[in-house]
């Protein structure tokens, strides 16, 4: 990287872009049963997912896997470009870099693509 190129505004952005892959890997090494039914939301009927700064997915819940058609174990090779619908994934990667920069929930409804191709209309927060 020649940081030369950037000035002030885009080396800061760059910066915090590896400020939060370094806390994402740490939280990943720490938190090796991210997977587990331990959690609370597991059981939720709401569709939940947790995914790092370059998209790649880390935790799911039961009704997510159930509703689009992956196991735990396929979860270790998905990413946001696997399962957000060619349709809306650049307002989805647009609406993410806007809330790493306002660091602010944003409400709104796109698709999914299930394992099987299904377009899966949701709504929610993401944050």
């Amino acid at each position: 990287m020649d940081l030369q190129k950037y000035n002030k505004e885009q080396l800061i952005k760059e910066i915090e872009k590896l400020r939060l892959t370094l806390y994402q890997n740490k939280y990943i090494l720490k938190n090796k049963r991210l997977k587990s039914t331990s959690d609370p939301n597991e059981e939720s009927q709401d569709l939940i997912m947790e995914f790092t700064f370059n998209g790649k997915l880390i935790k799911t819940n039961s009704a997510w896997r159930k509703t689009l058609g992956y196991s735990n174990l396929e979860l270790d090779n998905l990413y946001c470009r696997d399962i957000v619908h060619f349709e809306d994934y650049s307002r989805f990667a647009s609406l993410t870099d806007k809330i790493i920069s306002n660091k602010k929930a944003v409400f709104t409804d796109l698709k999914l693509s299930s394992k099987n191709g299904e377009a899966i209309n949701v709504n929610g927060n993401i944050f």
